[in-house]
């Protein structure tokens, strides 16, 4: 058996505006009506529209994850899809979760999703906004060492 976990609040740029829809609910619709149409059923995605942030994405699916494993008996094999830029910070606080909640997580593996070019693995150094995105998420997954939260 397998699940689709989709998290993500509104993005902040779009707080003001009147179409407001979460992430996690954009995924769905991407998924089930354009890339993958009739192939994924809806009772497969588990949305989260509520996280705001990378470490509320992990921490709230935590409940949803132990129900799983009870159900299927044995711990989870989580597969993450972000950016090439997030990567990395999304593992380490994944990895973090599993050290925390011993037997609910069997495996971790990464998957870069599609992304520009500009912030690709051998192309961010280029561009300015490749740069820009790979030292926020340096300075980021410093923090969250200094915090304890990797």
């Amino acid at each position: 058996m397998s699940w689709i976990y989709l998290s993500g609040n509104c993005p902040y740029y779009l707080k003001e505006d009147r179409f407001q829809i979460s992430e996690a609910l954009a995924m769905s619709v991407f998924i089930t009506d354009i890339k993958f149409p009739e192939q994924i059923p809806p009772t497969k995605l588990i949305l989260d529209p509520i996280a705001r942030n990378t470490r509320e994405n992990v921490d709230f699916s935590t409940t949803k994850i132990a129900d799983l494993k009870k159900l299927i008996g044995r711990p989870l094999r989580v597969v993450i899809v972000t950016s090439p830029y997030h990567l990395r910070r999304t593992a380490l606080i994944w990895r973090r979760f599993q050290i925390d909640n011993q037997g609910l997580i069997s495996d971790i593996i990464r998957v870069a999703s599609e992304s520009k070019p500009s912030l690709t693995r051998n192309e961010w150094f280029k561009s300015l906004e490749g740069i820009k995105a790979y030292l926020i998420e340096f300075w980021k997954i410093h923090g969250a060492r200094i915090t304890g939260e990797i």
